[in-house]
């Protein structure tokens, strides 16, 4: 035991860094994933959008229709088109997505530091009344491919609209 104590005292600043380099390895994949999530990338300023807002919203069975506004902070570029889904109780189903924009509307929007509309955005579902609606858009930003939640609504159910 004392033989230990003293390899300690001789070799405490050694054995305190290689614990230290031991325990920022292990840890990496947490800061991998922290530096991955949407929190941390609306934080850092690195999402491409904020204050997604839907202001008007219809709905029939199979088809969600909406319109807000947005804020574009960063000039990324979209990979693909937009990824639509539908929730019902708790299970994801695929649903197309289509754009009901008029030609005066600018596929790309500039950045800048307020609201810009979007819309009608129409999304159809493969199964009636579903729970809720998601659209997801991929972007570009630096090099750095992103999937974001563009927004997630409850789905209006009959008279709810």
């Amino acid at each position: 035991m004392d033989s230990l104590k003293q390899a300690m005292r001789q070799n405490g600043p050694f054995v305190v860094v290689a614990a230290l380099l031991c325990l920022i390895a292990a840890m990496q994949p947490a800061f991998d994933r922290v530096g991955e999530s949407r929190l941390w990338r609306d934080l850092t300023g690195q999402t491409p959008f904020r204050d997604v807002r839907i202001l008007a919203v219809s709905a029939t069975e199979l088809e969600i229709t909406l319109s807000g506004t947005f804020v574009k902070t960063r000039d990324c570029r979209t990979v693909g088109g937009a990824v639509a889904q539908v929730i019902v109780e708790g299970v994801a189903y695929p649903a197309d997505f289509r754009v009901g924009e008029t030609a005066a509307t600018p596929p790309s929007r500039p950045v800048g530091s307020h609201p810009q509309a979007f819309g009608p955005w129409i999304i159809t579902s493969p199964v009636p009344w579903p729970d809720e609606a998601r659209m997801y858009r991929t972007h570009n930003c630096g090099g750095r491919i992103q999937t974001n939640e563009v927004f997630a609504i409850a789905w209006p159910k009959e008279g709810e609209e």
